[in-house]
């Protein structure tokens, strides 16, 4: 019983539930229908048919009864005769009683005529349905229609008649041309972006919608499906006086959009609960056959670049088809001038890499651009990365001991390791050093410099921790030295998670607090895979192995996952670590710079990891120049003056104001406006000079043209729910699937074209019998010529009846006798 009244509600709403039947045995005594699985999953009862019978107007229903007029009428007009005997009397009672069925089966046949006029069109104003025999049986009620478009970059792809984004948006505008009078209308987007949902309230009108739809423009975005479906089961609501829903995606059915492992569970729940209150149609815009090739990285070996200096540039190029496209064209671009061209062989669905190598002559900002042959969906056959070229990376070093002799100094060792030059050779390198004492650091503007090294400062103040914290955060790297005279108490304090928060772990005092003053401790070679160390690794007898270290640092590690040890003790302590902070990193060695606690400033192996660890250190200030379409661009500047703007210039020309958001000290620059894949301008106003350049590129997961078949679909991101797969709005399943509005209402025309009907021939019958019964028999006839026997069955038995009723009536009048006044 429960699955019998679930299935009246479904097809009362005309929503699609599957039946959940139990299959516990039923009480005795209880007789319970046996349901069938199904191959998507879904229960069928097999019930006998439901009639699930009523009207879409009820109240207009009871105009029926003004069937009873008629009859009223005939018995209030009824004549009352008196019997008055004559002579002629009994001819005439003869010519009565031979004709006297014959007249009265006219009459009843005249009278049942006007009585079924008012009540066919009192009962086809109701607008009857019977939901369990078909679509032509069901009501013309007006639907709640939900169109969901696909807006993701591979609606780009091309065919024959345009792109798949220009037959949605055609799709999209038919439904909304043949929606009916009372019909509401919707339109959401599926991408990444807001808005999602382009029309919210329910239109009633269809030329908002049109409009909107015309204005609506393909993305450079990935489709973000689990969002627009959250959005969808709101505005599912926004129409309760519509009783039908109807939900239509259009789209390609991409397995990036549809598919995506990480969230199908969470599709699926959505996807459910959505059919439980509409109908799920899906309008399939995607072709045959998938394939496709992109540009998917791009990337420089080096993480800085300087002018004169060679760098190399890795491009990964991947083909998605099942055959393999040989002698490919690969272009680069640097500043929009061709660079290089040369011919890759890509093999079938995989990636193959294409390195360049390239030295920038002058500094600043620089524009790359790998360009791969045109395809089907061009978008993805170029990209952007933004270089940022330097004469040299400055690294600014901060003596906390100063002392009379050079040698003495904290820095004394970093300087000749980062700059070794000689009284006869100037160093060439790409890495200039200064050295400033500890008092000048909060006068330092940190903005010109790459790298800041701390060496062995006993204190550091609230002012100089924020002027730090500001530096990491917008993408400089820090280096941490403690020593001797560092008090690791403020040290804590200042830089720890009570501070700014950029030590990456707690400072918890000196090996050799708890080990006899004569203990050296050696470094664990066993792990050489960090990038600092990475030169080193196979490469044994570098200094690395025999370095003796006298005093450390021990420091608790946190467990988040966020801090990453790049060399450790043999005691198991780390000697160097490291943690990202914002666009920057801090890099943290726990023994001294110099001799004082170590003989690693002699090593051989010193000069190669400090200048690694400057390379290290400063990679995520250019990494962080790349985004992903959709993703916001951040930059963090010290707090900025009043009246600043930030202006970004976006690839189609147009330049929109950033937001800029206060904190701590700090301002956050943030622009959101990256739905197009190209390059982005930031340029700030006076006193700030800041111009700097993103590259925003497309997603490469959505360049894979693989794509999810209803089969895929049912069973598993739709499994168990009712849904219609089409690739036409026009074209029409033999299950009656939803789409033409003419499949509905076949009772109500029926009923409407019969009582035309029998409002021309009720005159006629009334006039002339038997030429309104060769009337109606005509009518009837024509009606079967023209095949409307066929799509209204209920009309045509209705006409059959009154036909045979007609001509059983025209025979009994060819019989009667001549006319009983010439007897």
């Amino acid at each position: 019983m429960e699955c019998r009244a679930t299935l009246k509600a479904a097809l009362r709403t005309g929503s699609r539930v599957p039946l959940q039947c139990s299959d516990e045995p039923p009480p005795r005594g209880e007789l319970r229908p046996r349901c069938d699985v199904l191959q998507d999953g879904s229960l069928l009862a097999n019930l006998p048919p439901l009639l699930a019978f009523g009207f879409a107007s009820p109240l207009l229903a009871w105009g029926a009864l003004l069937g009873a007029i008629p009859i009223v009428l005939h018995l209030l007009h009824k004549r009352r005769h008196r019997e008055t005997t004559w002579a002629a009397m009994r001819f005439l009672l003869a010519a009565i009683q031979r004709n006297q069925r014959r007249i009265r089966l006219e009459q009843l046949l005249l009278l049942a005529v006007r009585v079924l006029i008012l009540s066919l069109l009192a009962l086809a104003l109701a607008q009857p349905f019977a939901e369990s025999f078909g679509k032509y049986y069901q009501a013309a009620l007006p639907t709640h229609r939900i169109i969901v478009l696909d807006v993701s970059f591979s609606m780009g792809t091309t065919g024959s008649d345009g792109t798949r984004f220009e037959r949605a948006k055609a799709l999209a505008r038919q439904i909304v041309e043949q929606s009916r009078q009372g019909d509401a209308l919707n339109v959401l987007r599926i991408c990444q972006s807001h808005p999602r949902t382009i029309v919210g309230q329910p239109a009633f009108q269809r030329q908002p919608v049109l409009s909107e739809l015309e204005q609506l423009v393909l993305t450079d975005e990935p489709g973000e499906l689990l969002s627009t479906l959250k959005e969808l089961g709101d505005v599912l609501k926004r129409a309760p006086e519509v009783p039908r829903k109807e939900i239509i995606f259009v789209s390609d059915f991409q397995s990036a959009t549809w598919g995506e492992a990480g969230g199908r569970g969470a599709l699926r729940g959505e996807l459910k609960r959505l059919s439980e209150s509409a109908g799920i149609v899906l309008l399939d815009v995607g072709d045959e056959p998938d394939v496709n090739q992109a540009v998917v990285e791009l990337s420089i070996a080096e993480p800085f670049v300087a002018v004169g200096k060679p760098m190399t540039l890795q491009a990964t190029l991947r083909n998605f088809g099942p055959a393999a496209q040989p002698g490919q064209l690969v272009e680069l671009y640097v500043d929009e001038r061709v660079a290089e061209t040369r011919k890759v062989d890509l093999p079938a669905g995989g990636p193959v890499r294409a390195d360049f190598e390239y030295t920038f002559q002058s500094p600043g900002e620089h524009d790359i651009e790998v360009r791969l042959a045109t395809d089907r969906l061009p978008i993805d056959n170029r990209r952007w990365l933004s270089v940022p070229v330097r004469d040299e990376a400055k690294v600014l070093l901060i003596n906390g001991r100063p002392a009379g002799k050079p040698s003495e100094r904290a820095t004394w060792y970093l300087e000749k390791a980062l700059s070794p030059s000689t009284d006869r050779q100037k160093w060439q390198g790409s890495i200039e050093a200064r050295a400033i004492n500890e008092g000048e650091l909060s006068a330092t503007d940190l903005a010109k410099y790459d790298a800041v090294f701390l060496c062995d400062m006993r204190l550091i103040t609230d002012r100089e921790a924020n002027v730090l914290r500001t530096f990491v955060a917008s993408g400089g790297g820090l280096v941490i030295f403690p020593a001797a005279q560092s008090q690791l108490d403020n040290y804590n304090q200042q830089l720890g998670p009570e501070g700014v928060d950029l030590l990456p772990g707690k400072l918890a005092g000196l090996a050799n607090d708890v080990r006899s003053s004569d203990a050296t401790f050696d470094f664990d070679m066993s792990d050489l895979s960090h990038p600092i160390l990475r030169p080193f690794e196979g490469n044994p007898g570098t200094g690395l192995d025999s370095t003796l270290t006298f005093q450390y640092v021990k420091v608790v590690v946190p467990r988040d996952g966020t801090v990453r040890t790049a060399l450790s003790y043999a005691t198991g302590d780390p000697a160097i670590i490291e943690r990202p902070i914002g666009r920057g990193r801090v890099v943290l060695f726990t023994t001294s710079p110099d001799v004082t606690w170590s003989t690693w400033a002699i090593q051989r192996s010193f000069p190669p990891i400090i200048h690694e660890t400057v390379q290290h250190a400063i990679a995520g200030r250019w990494a962080e120049r790349r985004r992903l379409v959709g993703e916001s661009i951040t930059r963090l500047i010290p707090q900025a003056p009043t009246g600043l703007t930030v202006t970004v210039k976006g690839p189609e020309g147009r330049s929109r104001l950033a937001t800029l958001t206060e904190e701590k000290n700090l301002t956050t620059i943030t622009f959101d406006a990256t739905d197009r894949a190209g390059l982005y301008d930031m340029t700030t106003s006076a006193p700030l000079t800041l111009a700097e350049t993103y590259a925003v590129n497309v997603d490469p997961r959505e360049s894979d043209p693989a794509r999810m078949s209803p089969g895929e679909l049912r069973e598993d991101l739709l499994a168990g729910v009712d849904f219609e797969h089409r690739t036409d709005w026009e074209d029409t399943g033999a299950d009656g699937a939803v789409g033409s509005p003419s499949q509905r209402g076949g009772i109500t025309r029926s009923l409407l074209l019969i009582c035309l009907g029998l409002l021309f021939i009720e005159p006629l019958l009334a006039w002339n019998f038997a030429i309104g019964a060769g009337v109606l028999v005509l009518a009837i006839g024509v009606l079967a010529a023209r095949g409307a026997l066929s799509w209204s069955p209920l009309g045509g038995g209705i006409l059959l009846a009154i036909l045979l009723l007609t001509i059983a009536a025209g025979f009994v009048r060819q019989r009667r006798p001549a006319n009983p006044a010439r007897i």
